[in-house]
């Protein structure tokens, strides 16, 4: 659940004293939440490199270094895809396949993170120096009312996002998820 709300948390903006406030005071907001600078959006277009190197290049001119590029299995076929051919390799006999996990750009070297609850139709680049999760309460082990010849327990903690320097990260949205 802790990696699910970095992308679909939603801060609460309220307070909890307020009528109008309808999401729980201790939400945690997530990236979208959080970067809001270096934005780009493809219309249901395709991804291609320029799009995010254009993003990277946004990123490092904003004084970030981004090391970071997160997405979900689609957009990381799609970034393999850009960089295949330039893979350097050494003999195999019986492996056949490229897999890339980080890319080499004039802004630096990026590793590439794939999630699965990345949203299909976007991708972070990241500086993970600017970035983490920090604890309001760890997670503990807290043991539930007695019911019959068993026990139970719930494991409960406290998390929130931490995301500095905004114009040090991007995000692409609106990828097309089709070509």
């Amino acid at each position: 659940m802790l990696e699910k709300t970095l992308f679909d948390g939603a801060r609460n903006v309220g307070t909890s004293n307020t009528a109008s406030s309808t999401l729980d005071p201790r939400s945690m907001g997530g990236f979208r939440t959080f970067i809001t600078d270096n934005t780009a959006s493809l219309s249901s277009g395709p991804l291609t490199q320029k799009d995010l190197e254009d993003q990277i290049q946004a990123c490092w001119t904003d004084g970030g270094n981004p090391d970071l590029i997160i997405c979900n299995g689609w957009v990381k076929r799609k970034i393999s895809s850009f960089y295949a051919p330039y893979v350097r390799t050494t003999r195999t006999e019986a492996t056949g396949g490229v897999t890339i996990d980080q890319v080499d750009t004039e802004f630096g070297t990026l590793n590439i993170l794939m999630s699965r609850w990345c949203p299909s139709s976007q991708l972070y680049v990241v500086t993970s120096e600017y970035v983490g999760i920090l604890p309001y309460d760890e997670f503990f082990d807290e043991p539930l009312a007695k019911t019959g010849d068993y026990e139970r327990g719930q494991v409960v903690g406290e998390y929130t996002l931490v995301v500095k320097n905004d114009k040090a990260h991007a995000r692409i949205m609106s990828i097309s998820t089709t070509s």
